[in-house]
C-alpha cells in the first residue's frame, strides 16, 4: 500500500492519535495514542488545510488544538518578508524589512502560550516556505541575525502600510510621531480615503444614546492634517451622550484608522 499522508488527530479522553492514509483510507498507526503535544519533523513538510495546502520548514507541532510551525528565527523571517512587502522592491528596502520582521519575531519569543507568534496581520503575515523568494532570501541572508534593540532588548518594530502623512506616537519612547511626506504617492491607496457610516449603524453600536442627533470630535493628537488623529469623539443622542475613543470608532464603524 502506498502511504500518502500522516495526521495527528484528537482522541477520546483528551488524548491524540497518530494516523496514516494509504491510497484508499486512514489507519491508526500501531494503536498509538498519547497525552500532550507531538510533532512531525523534516526539511520541508506540506500541511493540508481545507482551503489550500502550504509548505513549512523544520517541524509541525499539534498542540492544544492548534498546528504550530516550530523553526529557527532566520527561517521564520524568510517566510515573512515577501508577505509584508513586494519582493520586487529595492534590495535595501527588503533588507530593512528583514531586520524589522526579525526584530518583531525576536520580541515575541518566550511567550507563556504554546506558540510565540501568530501568522496573520494581528502579528506579522507569515506564509512558511511557500512564501520565500530568491530576492527576499538574499535580503534575509545579508542581514543574518541582525535586530533592532533598545536598552539591550528587541525593539517594538511595528509597521503599517501607510502613515497617512504623519506617524502616530507609540507605546515606547523611540516610537515618536514624525512627518512622513513620502506617504503621499500615486501607488498608496491608503493615504487618502473615505468611509460612509449611517446613523443607524452608530445607533446599533451604542444603543444607550437612542436616536443619534450629532457627532463631534472633541480631542485630536495634534500631529498632521486636521490636527491629527481622533482621540475622543462625542455621540449625542435622544437618550444621552456618550464619549468614545478614536480607536473605538475605528473598530465599531469599520474605518481604516482613527
Amino acid at each position: 500500500r502506498d502511504l500518502v499522508r500522516w495526521s495527528i488527530e484528537p482522541a477520546s479522553g483528551g488524548k491524540s492519535t497518530l494516523k496514516y492514509r494509504t491510497t484508499s483510507s486512514w489507519h491508526t498507526y500501531k494503536g498509538m495514542t498519547w497525552s500532550g503535544s507531538a510533532q512531525f519533523e523534516g526539511a520541508t513538510m506540506e500541511l493540508v488545510m481545507p482551503a489550500t495546502d502550504r509548505v513549512y520548514r523544520t517541524a509541525l507541532r499539534a498542540s492544544k488544538g492548534d498546528t504550530v510551525n516550530v523553526l529557527s528565527l532566520e527561517n521564520y523571517t524568510r517566510g515573512v518578508v515577501a508577505r509584508e512587502v513586494p519582493s520586487s522592491w529595492h534590495a535595501e528596502t527588503l533588507k530593512a524589512q528583514s531586520v524589522a520582521a526579525r526584530t518583531y519575531g525576536a520580541r515575541s519569543m518566550g511567550s507563556s502560550r504554546h506558540y510565540d507568534i501568530c501568522d496573520t496581520t494581528s502579528c506579522q503575515v507569515y506564509g512558511g516556505a511557500g512564501a520565500e523568494t530568491s530576492a527576499t532570501d538574499k535580503a534575509v541572508a545579508a542581514t543574518d541575525g541582525k535586530i533592532l534593540t533598545y536598552k539591550g532588548k528587541p525593539a517594538l518594530a511595528q509597521f503599517s502600510s501607510s502613515s497617512g502623512g504623519y506617524s502616530s506616537p507609540g507605546s515606547e519612547p523611540y516610537l515618536k510621531a514624525v512627518s512622513d511626506p513620502w506617504d503621499d504617492w500615486s501607488g498608496n491607496a491608503n493615504h487618502d480615503w473615505k468611509k460612509s457610516v449611517s446613523a443607524s449603524t452608530i445607533q446599533s453600536k451604542y444603543r444607550s444614546i437612542g436616536t443619534l442627533k450629532s457627532l463631534r470630535v472633541t480631542q485630536r493628537n495634534g500631529y498632521g492634517a486636521w490636527d491629527g488623529r481622533v482621540l475622543k469623539l462625542e455621540l449625542k443622542g435622544s437618550k444621552g451622550t456618550k464619549t468614545i475613543s478614536g480607536n473605538d470608532a475605528r473598530w465599531a464603524f469599520g474605518l481604516r484608522s482613527n
